[in-house]
């Protein structure tokens, strides 16, 4: 064989090798987040991504969420029913046994031409630990195939057959402990220890004539150590799969596993970290620039321009001042959630509409009547950029400031009188997962809120709700507690009445020098407790972090959510560092230390990832000096929440957002006052790095 033709074939193969598809999409495993079928794979889809996936192979039912908050760990949280054994207590009846745990995935190695990707991984590390075990995987493309090898502790090693590596480091890894106890707790002291472990290994075709992925593994599991005494027959060590995707969004997966049961799982997946807004199909057409530089204005009143900002550029314009070469717009962006977009938009209103000899348009941005943030774009560089006379977006991203608001000393041209009454309707949902009362347990309400300003920075909000759909009859179960019930009652508040005023407090916000800011409140503070409290920031202009303190006297409101009180109070209150990493741009680190509602001390941890299109995923975890055991099941209080901006799926421009909350259980222990405003969300500022990245939307 000539060394050309040698050289021809090592290269084709080389490209067989490295044919990686930048564009796939890697498929759930049954037990949720990226994998084969029973066992996980070093893969990982690109960040932002959300997936809710169940699947069913007996007597498994496992349901949940996957979440990618970085490109290089996966998170996700699942629920798994075991239709042969009961749920316990006897208010649940026949329920099927319920088991709640969290698993996330680190990626250690990118996958290169000669290196395959690496992840370790670690799978119901806060729940009960029934399904505990560790894993590290490596993966790699050849073409249209996805090689996985690894190796795993635990439930996914149970089959045996290699001697712990570890073991030959240390003698704790020798021997693994059982799980006992009210779980929740992380049991360090298992990880990666056992006296042996397995290897599982899998295949996966992206066939390119078809929507379809095949799969076949070789299982690290032998079913015979399953929790609850439910061991499993088991054939043969391979189960044998395929995933249909039925478009971008939808896969559907069926296995034949163990060689004795059929798989049958679903997967609903999308990025949220890379969605992309609804047209906006209701929101006015810019306006365009009606003259050429250097004719002169229609120059409309001063309150028919302001009209115009509000209602074209959702900018809620308050004050005028004229300075030099300079107008000086002071409010607040009302409509949409990027503020390079309300720039652009105002900006061309007022290149129409105000005097030639204007060359900067500055915009104060306010909060409750309070300056935060200052925006000046220069008018020729922009006017040329939207007449195509040789300006760049660039051009005007270096001359577009965004500086700490200046103190302004001259009388406005114009003052706005202020709108003193605000409302809105909305649907509203509420929902209890996982009890022994039902699985689902929810409630559809409508929704009405408030807010009446006696002065720009005094105010006056509240909310009521009514259910409109309810299966809360069934919800009959309480939670038992060793503490001060705080929490565990929520059973009666959501019961007692259908009608529930969920809050009614009086507000004063101020900002109290450049960087100090404040905030008082009394009245019904949330759903459980009101009573009076104030909260201080400081917070300096353009930094990473901020440092705040609340203090709160509260009392326990009556169950029906009306106007009465029990007779539980309690002082409580928190300071709390915000910090933003740098290196990691949209992480936020939250440390609070303080009390919390059923007096016990400790600290909070809030860590949580933000997105340009404004999703944020987040985890949380409370620890006091609450025992595990006065605790109860769980141990201590965590959970995770995704807020989305309704700007993602309305056809209108909002700046309202949701939030979804998951705790793994509701406890007494480590629980705040859940207030309506926080300061450190007020006052957003001086985030250059999210204009300059959002900046294109100047155009839109």
């Amino acid at each position: 064989m000539s060394r050309a033709l040698v050289s021809f074939m090592l290269c084709a193969l080389s490209a067989l090798v490295w044919a990686q598809d930048e564009d796939r999409h890697y498929t759930q495993s049954d037990f949720g987040g990226v994998g084969l079928l029973q066992m996980p794979s070093a893969r990982m889809n690109p960040e932002g991504e959300f997936s809710f996936f169940i699947s069913n192979v007996y007597p498994y039912t496992r349901a949940g969420v996957a979440v990618q908050p970085y490109p290089w760990v996966e998170a996700l949280f699942r629920y798994t029913s075991v239709s042969n054994r009961l749920y316990g207590p006897d208010i649940a009846g026949d329920q099927d046994y319920k088991d709640k745990s969290f698993d996330v995935k680190f990626q250690l190695l990118e996958e290169s031409y000669y290196l395959p990707q690496i992840a370790v991984g670690f799978r119901d590390v806060g729940g009960t630990g029934l399904y505990s075990g560790e894993y590290i995987a490596a993966s790699k493309q050849y073409g249209d195939f996805d090689f996985t090898l690894g190796m795993g502790w635990g439930y996914l090693g149970s089959r045996g057959g290699v001697n712990n590596p570890l073991a030959y480091l240390s003698d704790r890894f020798e021997g693994r402990g059982a799980r006992t106890g009210q779980g929740g707790e992380f049991s360090v002291g298992n990880y990666f220890s056992g006296e042996g472990a397995a290897i599982f290994a899998g295949v996966e075709y992206y066939a390119k004539w078809a929507p379809l992925i095949f799969k076949a593994e070789f299982d690290g599991n032998d079913y015979q150590n399953e929790p609850l005494d439910n061991n499993q027959s088991s054939s043969i060590p391979v189960n044998l799969g395929v995933v249909y995707r039925l478009n971008e969004e939808f896969d559907v997966s069926v296995a034949w596993e163990r060689g004795e049961e059929l798989m049958l799982g679903i997967t609903l997946h999308t990025n949220f970290g890379q969605g992309k807004e609804q047209p906006k199909l209701l929101d006015p057409e810019p306006v365009k620039l009606m003259r050429n530089i250097n004719s002169k204005p229609r120059g409309l009143s001063p309150e028919s321009l302001i009209r115009e900002l509000h209602l074209n550029a959702g900018f809620r314009a308050d004050e005028l001042y004229l300075s030099e070469r300079e107008l000086i717009v002071v409010g607040e962006q009302e409509r949409y959630r990027k503020s390079a977009k309300g720039l652009g938009r105002a900006s061309r209103i007022l290149a129409n509409e105000v005097p030639v000899d204007v060359d900067w348009f500055t915009f104060v941005g306010t909060e409750k009547g309070e300056a935060l943030d200052q925006l000046t774009i220069n008018r020729s560089e922009f006017e040329n950029l939207l007449k195509n006379e040789g300006a760049s977006l660039g051009d005007v991203w270096l001359s577009t400031e965004q500086v700490a608001p200046a103190p302004l000393s001259e009388a406005p041209i114009y003052k706005r009188e202020p709108d003193a009454f605000r409302y809105w309707f909305g649907p509203g949902f509420t929902q209890s997962i996982g009890g022994p009362d039902g699985f689902i347990l929810y409630e559809v309400s409508a929704q009405a809120s408030s807010e009446y300003y006696f002065s720009p920075n005094t105010w006056l909000s509240g909310g009521i709700g009514a259910a409109v759909i309810s299966n809360f009859d069934k919800f009959k179960y309480t939670a038992p507690s060793k503490l001060p019930r705080v929490r565990t009652n929520i059973k009666e508040y959501l019961t007692t009445s259908d009608v529930r005023m969920g809050n009614l407090q009086l507000n004063h916000f101020e900002k109290l020098e450049e960087d100090w800011f404040a905030l008082g409140y009394a009245g019904y503070l949330e759903g459980m407790f009101g009573g009076v409290g104030a909260e201080l920031l400081y917070s300096p202009y353009g930094e990473d972090w901020a440092v705040g303190a609340d203090l709160n006297f509260v009392r326990q409101r009556d169950f029906d959510m009306a106007f009465g009180y029990r007779d539980y109070s309690v002082l409580t209150g928190h300071g709390t560092l915000y910090y933003q990493l740098p290196w990691l741009p949209g992480t936020l680190i939250q440390a609070s230390v303080g009390r919390y509602l059923a007096k016990d001390l400790g600290v909070t941890f809030d860590l949580s990832r933000s997105f340009d299109n404004g999703v944020n995923f987040g985890v949380w975890a409370t620890f006091t000096d609450v025992s595990s055991e006065q605790f109860g099941e769980g141990s201590f209080d965590k959970g995770f929440y995704i807020t989305l901006p309704l700007d993602l799926f309305f056809v209108q421009s909002t700046k309202r957002i949701t939030r979804l909350n998951w705790s793994f259980l509701t406890r007494d222990g480590g629980q705040k006052l859940s207030k309506r405003y926080h300061l450190y969300k007020m006052v957003q500022r001086g985030d250059h790095e999210a204009l300059k990245r959002n900046f294109t939307s100047l155009l839109d």
